[in-house]
């Protein structure tokens, strides 16, 4: 399942793009944000989902537009849209997760002053056409990655802090409360040198019945050119995670977009 932006139009496809189905909203709407550069080639990861039973498109948080979602349940044959909340004027990133056709989030960051910035979580119970902030997140740092892998649990993660603790964090009550994940250290050796490159864990998912999750090297990582994560695995729904093995970034292709 895909997008492309073409003609300055938005189009999903479900058939390996084959056949396309535009996304009922203008290009510019759609890839405007609050808070950074607006780019209009491409959506910003995780702001979307794409599955023939969900597909749905998070946009605004500027000044223009209240953050909004505009989504289907018939692989784009009727279109919703929803208002999730005016809480953030400025939204940097903006993420959404549906575990169920009816249950979703939305975690929205913004309003940034240097290096900090408010957030907020949604959510529905009605598959999206009404939202409650039901929560705001376990730091002030700026979100990396956010996301729910079933009806009340979710991570949140952010950049890698000198002396914090953690930058990943565990929710089991829908986002009311985090608790922190300490990962297992990986070392790798590079040149005679032994590096813990990878710093940046990214938002778990589901692969065969088992929930796995990349951890990246930062924006500043160049171990094997950057491209290189780490891949974990979890038995007990993300409270603790092993190594599994280190993967390229351009081999893993995440389904849901």
């Amino acid at each position: 399942y895909t997008y492309k932006i073409e003609n300055g139009i938005c189009s999903v496809s479900y058939d390996h793009a084959n056949t396309w189905r535009e996304v009922p909203v203008p290009l510019e709407t759609l890839a405007k944000v609050g808070d950074g550069h607006s780019y209009y080639n491409q959506l910003q990861q995780g702001s979307f989902l794409i599955t023939p039973e969900k597909t749905a498109f998070l946009y605004g948080g500027t000044r223009e537009n209240k953050l909004m979602i505009t989504y289907t349940e018939d692989m784009g044959a009727i279109w919703k849209t929803a208002e999730i909340g005016a809480q953030l004027e400025s939204i940097r990133v903006k993420f959404c997760s549906f575990p169920t056709v009816s249950v979703g989030y939305v975690i929205a960051a913004g309003d940034r002053t240097m290096s900090q910035e408010g957030q907020a979580i949604y959510q529905t119970t009605d598959g999206g056409s009404s939202w409650n902030e039901v929560g705001y997140g376990p730091s002030t740092w700026l979100l990396q990655y956010g996301g729910f892998v079933d009806e009340n649990v979710g991570f949140m993660s952010y950049p890698k802090i000198d002396g914090a603790e953690t930058n990943f964090y565990r929710t089991e009550d829908g986002g009311k409360t985090f608790e922190p994940i300490i990962l297992p250290i990986v070392e790798e050796e590079w040149m005679g040198i032994s590096l813990e490159p990878y710093i940046q864990p990214e938002t778990p998912y589901f692969e065969g019945g088992q929930l796995f999750l990349l951890v990246g090297q930062g924006g500043q990582g160049d171990f094997m050119g950057g491209n290189v994560m780490a891949k974990y695995k979890s038995e007990d729904m993300g409270k603790t995670w092993s190594f599994v093995e280190s993967v390229e970034r351009k081999s893993f292709n995440k389904a849901e977009g």
